[in-house]
Formats: C-alpha cells, sequence, structure tokens
C-alpha cells in the first residue's frame, strides 16, 4: 500500500501543478474571470476519482513487466477464462488456480457479495506471488470458435511480422471463424485492407499463419496438420469500405474502429456486403 501511495501523491502533485499553471496563465492574461471553469473542471475531475476509486492494479515498478495486482482494495475478484464466455453458466476461479499467460476476463464484486460485474477488458498473469496482470485486450474481441483464444493482440503482432516480410503495409483487418461443414474444415476468414499490396497474397497469408502459429500455442494445435483449422482465407477490401461500414453505423471518428476480431460472422459479412455491393 505504500507504493500506492506514494503514485497516487506523485499523481496529486502532478494535477496540483497543471492547474496552478493554468491559473496564473488566465489572471496574467486578464482573463481571470474564466477561472471558474478551471474550477468546476477540478470539482468535476475530483468527483469522478471518486466514483471509479475501485484500482486493480498499477505500474509500481517500471522494470516490471505487469501491474501489480493489489488484493486489500475491498474488492473480490473472480477471473473468467476466455473460453467460458458467452456460455449459460460460465466458470469462474479464484487466485490460487490462475496460471501464467492466460487469457481471463476478470469479474468483480463486494466483499459481501452485493454485486457483481464482468469488466470488458481480458488479462493476462505476467506472475504468481506476487501476482502482476497485464491487460491483453477486449473481452468481445477474439476469435475462439475451436478452442484457438486468438485475441487482438496476437493478430496485430502476426499481421506486423507479415507485413515485414513481405513489405505490405495493412490500413485495417477484420476477422471471423468459418464453421465446420460438410465440405471442409474450420477456418478464419479475413478481410484486409492494404495501403500497400503485398506483391504475394499467398505468401502473405503463410507469413500471417506462420506468425500465429509461434504466437498463439493454441492455434498451432488447432492448425495441426489442418485437423481443426484450415489455412485462413483472406479477401482483399478496396480502400474506403471499413469507413462506409462504420459509417453506415454512426460510429465513423476517432472513438470508433473496426472490430477486428469476432466469435461469429456479423460483422465480417456486414462488410461482405457492402464489399460486394461496391463492386456491383
Amino acid at each position: 500500500m505504500f507504493e500506492a501511495l506514494v503514485v497516487t501523491l506523485r499523481e496529486g502533485i502532478e494535477a496540483a501543478l497543471v492547474v496552478g499553471i493554468i491559473l496564473i496563465y488566465l489572471r496574467k492574461t486578464g482573463r481571470e474571470s474564466l477561472s471558474r471553469f478551471v474550477y468546476w473542471g477540478l470539482a468535476a475531475g475530483v468527483a469522478g476519482s471518486l466514483g471509479c476509486a475501485a484500482v486493480f492494479a498499477a505500474q509500481i515498478n517500471p522494470a516490471d513487466e505487469g501491474m501489480l495486482l493489489f488484493l486489500d482494495n475491498g474488492i473480490f475478484m473472480e477471473f473468467m477464462p476466455v473460453e467460458e464466455y458467452g456460455k449459460p453458466s460460465p466458470e469462474t476461479i479464484g487466485l490460487d488456480d490462475v496460471e501464467v499467460g492466460r487469457h481471463y476476463a476478470l469479474v468483480i464484486n463486494t466483499n459481501g457479495g452485493l454485486w457483481r460485474y464482468l469488466l470488458g477488458d481480458t488479462i493476462q498473469f505476467t506472475s504468481r506471488y506476487p501476482f502482476r496482470i497485464k491487460v491483453s485486450g477486449r473481452l468481445k474481441h477474439f476469435i475462439n470458435a475451436f478452442g484457438e483464444e486468438l485475441i487482438v493482440d496476437n493478430t496485430d503482432k502476426a499481421i506486423s511480422i507479415a507485413c515485414e516480410k513481405t513489405g505490405a503495409i495493412v490500413n485495417d483487418y477484420t476477422a471471423a471463424p468459418v464453421y465446420f461443414s460438410d465440405s471442409g474444415n474450420g477456418a478464419h476468414e479475413w478481410l484486409v485492407e492494404f495501403e500497400k499490396e503485398p506483391a504475394s497474397l499467398d505468401q502473405f497469408i503463410y507469413e500471417l499463419d506462420d506468425a500465429l502459429q509461434n504466437i498463439n500455442s493454441d492455434y498451432e494445435a488447432k492448425r495441426h496438420k489442418d485437423i481443426a483449422l484450415g489455412l485462413p482465407i483472406m479477401r482483399v477490401l478496396e480502400k474506403g469500405v471499413f469507413t462506409t461500414w462504420l459509417k453506415s453505423k454512426g460510429k465513423l471518428g476517432g472513438q470508433h474502429k473496426v472490430p477486428r476480431l469476432s466469435n461469429d460472422r456479423k460483422y465480417l459479412e456486414e462488410i461482405s456486403s457492402i464489399f460486394l455491393h461496391s463492386r456491383a
């Protein structure tokens, strides 16, 4: 708790300095009447901080890989493996059973069990005793149709590696599962918008698949001999298709992004229909 107190004190001093500089500037420029807005903003910030006082973890030491999990802040924590998400009665586990490197959704509660809330982020433990975590992605943005536990952090890294090896530049992408059928095994279908296309799309797909197998052991296991997952299926989109889709959803702007992974095909089918319509 001492380390957390030091961090909080430092942040408080920095905030006080910023407010002081703004007030001095307003006074020297003859706009002291605007100071009341600074105080209103300060009050709103304090109120917001009090409303979000449940702090779960913090980076105590910059040299540590993860953030130290706070266990004595009056918050009861449970951890739901991501493959349980969406089930009618998902199972959760306690700290004694967590595994380093596995992805969990954090479920919080009061010590008295008054309420229970599922946060939207996924985390990974980087160590046990002490328990340290890092945020690994968003709960809704993953693919686990075949037990591959693929998250955005995995695919972002794999895309970067594939681009580096082929000279391509990717603007954006989304991916979703292709389910088992009579005609073949499962796979992942990708819609990709390139700023600079690779000389060979087949080579790009190979490098992407290889990188994913090296990054994610669960994906590698499902790709073994194409038993569960086949090679990724990729379609190249014309520039502007993702923007058109976001605009159709009323989500055009810096605060909104294309969902890069989804465990169902809803987003991918919607974007595909816009792509097909644009080519008609």
